[in-house]
């Protein structure tokens, strides 16, 4: 959009100056501006979306030796979306940085019966021993609120809700979660990072800037948009971020999803795995 002032220089709109005119410096803000960049400017939204497609129709599972787990894996995977919550999760990684991911368990049929992609303003994250995490949730007002109610709908809600949870509101603290159950993608500027960084925040100070319609191909090729990649080094670039990518969701969809369900139902051997087709993958960027 461009207003037109007469007699004077032309002067481009972009919805980023609704927010501020200086930077971000917080994680909230800075999620804030990212996500407003994917919902406002049609190129990142698209473009990530792009990305999630492309690693999404490149999943496959391989099965293993045994029949019935194989079944199983394949049933328990399409409960829970996959691989249609693929470009969800890649969509999240691009644009925040880090994704967390929730497993919901259904003790009485010993299967997971829900994944969760958890607000990242709502989690705290520390630095264990070694490379362990400790993740903690930040209770938000709402959840506060029905803790401390006396209503008896309240209170019928909050009997849903883990003791250990309760408790930790009460106390006023944060909520520690199993790790057996949370899992955290994170794309990291340093390897010594805590938390990710998104793909969108080196793009923050160009698009603030009232030239943003010319500077659009830059964007495209900086977000590795598949219809404009020039030269090989820019398609290795994108092809390395992918490899970051579908790394993380195998470890996470092999070791924690499958493999931690079927030890809870005495399924072993040689399961069957997920796998991303990187050859394809390749190809889809060549």
């Amino acid at each position: 959009m461009t207003i037109h002032n007469p007699g004077k220089k032309e002067i481009r709109y972009s919805p980023l100056w609704l927010l501020s005119d200086k930077l971000p410096r917080d994680r909230a803000t800075i999620n804030v501006w990212a996500r407003s960049l994917y919902a406002l400017y049609p190129d990142i939204n698209r473009i990530i979306h792009q990305h999630g497609l492309l690693i999404m129709n490149v999943y496959q599972l391989m099965e293993g030796s045994s029949d019935g787990a194989n079944k199983f894996c394949k049933e328990q995977l399409e409960d829970l979306n996959f691989p249609v919550l693929i470009e969800a999760i890649v969509r999240e990684y691009f644009m925040i940085g880090e994704v967390f991911l929730h497993l919901e368990l259904n003790e009485r049929e010993s299967r997971w019966s829900n994944v969760y992609i958890q607000n990242p303003d709502y989690i705290l994250v520390k630095k264990a021993v070694g490379d362990r995490e400790q993740i903690f949730l930040r209770p938000d007002e709402n959840l506060r609120r029905i803790c401390f109610s006396n209503k008896s709908e309240d209170i019928e809600v909050c009997k849903s809700f883990p003791s250990d949870a309760v408790e930790s509101i009460k106390k006023g603290e944060n909520i520690f979660v199993n790790p057996h159950y949370f899992w955290h993608m994170s794309h990291k500027v340093s390897p010594y990072d805590i938390r990710g960084s998104s793909f969108l925040l080196p793009l923050f100070n160009m698009v603030i800037e009232p030239d943003y319609p010319e500077k659009r191909q830059i964007i495209r090729e900086f977000l590795g948009d598949i219809t404009s990649l020039e030269g090989r080094n820019a398609k290795d670039i994108l092809f390395m971020k992918y490899l970051s990518i579908i790394e993380q969701l195998e470890y996470w969809l092999n070791d924690r999803v499958l493999a931690m369900i079927c030890k809870v139902r005495n399924l072993d051997g040689d399961l069957p795995r997920v796998k991303f087709d990187r050859d394809k993958l390749s190809e889809f960027i060549v």
